[in-house]
């Protein structure tokens, strides 16, 4: 009975996974687990509700400054605010970008050009590293949840637009607009190769080709 059930519930589950975006399958786990971890992130540990919520706030953050479903670079080491950035970018419709602060700075700004970002966020301990990178990219968005942060890089770098990303703030768009917005034609996000052999080239993963490597790896671990 028990064994049987379960197994009811992984065929829905894997047939819900074949047609739907990276961000319809996180709300399925946020809606059925809320309470259940779905990060931990140096010792620290945050649940799907948690999750759900910051980056419902954060994602309608992003779109009051461009709604455009441009990529959305993120400058971070592995930090709350890191994951937070990319699962809130990829709700509101857009393609992420990761960007590695420990990269060369040549190869990173090769990165941006071929990427063309509309918004980079910002999450890193050091902001002489983080003001390099911003001096050595065109003019852009750049979005923080650091005030702090904000405001040294403002100095520091003061060609680009600033914005803070407010996850205390209610926000004014729904789950369901934010949803209608993703397509599983859409990107997911933006990769590049290590470029070992030369520089870096580019390639935009859609929401139904991770999907379906999703699909494949717990297929082989089930």
């Amino acid at each position: 009975g028990q064994c049987w059930a379960w197994s009811k519930l992984w065929v829905c589950f894997m047939a819900a996974l074949t047609s739907t975006t990276l961000v319809h399958n996180f709300l399925y786990s946020a809606k059925r687990f809320p309470n259940n971890i779905a990060l931990v992130v140096k010792g620290r540990e945050y649940t799907y509700s948690k999750l759900l919520s910051d980056s419902h706030r954060m994602a309608d953050s992003l779109l009051s400054i461009d709604d455009r479903d441009s990529p959305c670079a993120i400058y971070s080491e592995r930090t709350y605010p890191a994951y937070l950035s990319i699962l809130s970018t990829l709700l509101a419709g857009k393609p992420y970008m990761p960007i590695n602060p420990k990269d060369p700075l040549s190869k990173i700004k090769h990165m941006v050009e071929l990427g063309a970002p509309s918004i980079v966020c910002i999450d890193h301990s050091d902001p002489t590293q983080a003001s390099d990178f911003l001096c050595a990219i065109p003019k852009t968005k750049v979005c923080l949840l650091d005030y702090g942060l904000l405001a040294k890089l403002k100095l520091l770098v003061p060609k680009h637009e600033y914005f803070i990303l407010d996850t205390s703030k209610p926000p004014e768009r729904k789950i369901n607009y934010l949803l209608g917005r993703i397509s599983i034609n859409a990107s997911a996000y933006l990769m590049f190769t290590s470029g070992s052999t030369g520089m870096p080239k580019g390639i935009l993963i859609k929401h139904r080709n991770a999907v379906s490597y999703v699909r494949s790896m717990l297929n082989l671990f089930s």
